[in-house]
């Protein structure tokens, strides 16, 4: 009788402690990213690989991963709808040989982002 109450509250509560727990690997911040990282590739299909690459990335439900935008590399600028700089494309800024002015553009532009994902 004992024993059979106890595996019952075990078989009763350990759906409850559990909940804080994390589903999978890669959704645990105190591991190692790498370790992260593999968890994640290992799950994902190779057309769910092939979908992130994309700067519009759709949601996985049944990772939980959620869609996103992670806009473009800003070689030159930020480039999206709304309000944004462009600067010339890198080839003709190295041309200048300016590098101080090569640094007021990346400055620019790394204002421009964080403004972005401020907003957000």
């Amino acid at each position: 009788m004992k024993r059979s109450f106890l595996y019952l509250i075990t078989v009763c509560l350990l759906p409850i402690l559990s909940l804080g727990q994390y589903q999978w690997e890669f959704q645990n911040l105190d591991l190692p990213l790498e370790t992260r990282v593999d968890d994640l590739m290992d799950r994902l299909s190779i057309e769910e690989k092939v979908s992130l690459l994309i700067s519009t990335a759709e949601a996985i439900p049944r990772l939980k991963i959620e869609n996103y935008y992670h806009g473009n590399e800003a070689l030159h600028g930020v480039v999206k709808s709304g309000r944004f700089t462009v600067f010339p494309q890198a080839v003709a800024l190295a041309s200048t040989w300016n590098s101080n002015l090569i640094y007021q553009v990346s400055t620019a532009i790394s204002d421009d982002v964080r403004g972005d994902f401020e907003s957000l």
